[in-house]
């Protein structure tokens, strides 16, 4: 890549980091007056179905402040500045931590068996985990997610795998672009595509297989 073409790319990044920050902070903000709004009407006296279309919209608003999330750390991806060692073992670990109700609340168990290892990647590594497990939890219709790993010289995997209904062969192909949602999913179709470039940020790549639980298998396969 020639000089020019680097300062052309470098200016495409900022302003699509200001872009992000922008829209990030006002729909953040219009969010918060319309929850507001909601909190206030909830404690008035309504009848059923005003109750039922107060739910449906409060629910609506927190998918929305997830999708902002997300915003927010594509923002940090673009971001990213240069890649340094990560201790794997720490990121799987809060990423359990973070979805530990969710996963009680699902009736879903979470074995891990992560040692401590280096890898190269992100502070934002962590996110990669958490949607991982949270894909699992939220679409593999099972009840347990296992976290394995096995390495070599040069490279570490790590497996997130379910008990579950397992992803089919034409869905591998999509399963990883920007918003594909398989049957039945109410979500906007991004956690896998987070998961993925996410992934490559951090120069690894991402392969989806049967697991030997009977459900998904997904190895992460990350540089020392």
């Amino acid at each position: 890549m020639c000089k020019e073409e680097r300062q052309n790319t470098v200016l495409v990044e900022e302003t699509i980091v200001e872009l992000l920050t922008v829209l990030r902070h006002d729909l953040k903000n219009k969010l918060l007056i319309m929850t507001g709004h909601l909190q206030l009407l909830d404690e008035t006296e309504l009848d059923d179905d005003q109750k039922y279309f107060v739910e449906k919209t409060s629910g609506a608003c927190k998918k929305t402040f997830e999708l902002l999330e997300k915003i927010g750390l594509l923002k940090e991806i673009i971001q990213r500045g240069k890649i340094s060692n990560v201790n794997l073992s720490s990121k799987v670990t809060d990423a359990i931590y973070r979805l530990e109700e969710t996963a009680l609340d699902s009736g879903f168990q979470i074995e891990s068996d992560i040692r401590e290892i280096q890898v190269k990647g992100y502070h934002f590594m962590e996110d990669l985990f958490v949607y991982l497990i949270e894909n699992a939890l939220k679409h593999s219709r099972g009840s347990l997610v296992r976290i394995t790993s096995f390495e070599d010289d040069e490279r570490i995997s790590v497996i997130v795998e379910d008990d579950g209904i397992g992803v089919s062969a034409e869905e591998r192909y999509h399963v990883f672009k920007a918003g594909y949602k398989g049957i039945g999913s109410s979500g906007f179709g991004l956690g896998l595509y987070m998961v993925d470039i996410i992934t490559r940020a951090c120069g690894g790549r991402i392969v989806v297989s049967d697991s030997e639980l009977g459900g998904a298998s997904f190895e992460v396969i990350l540089n020392r």
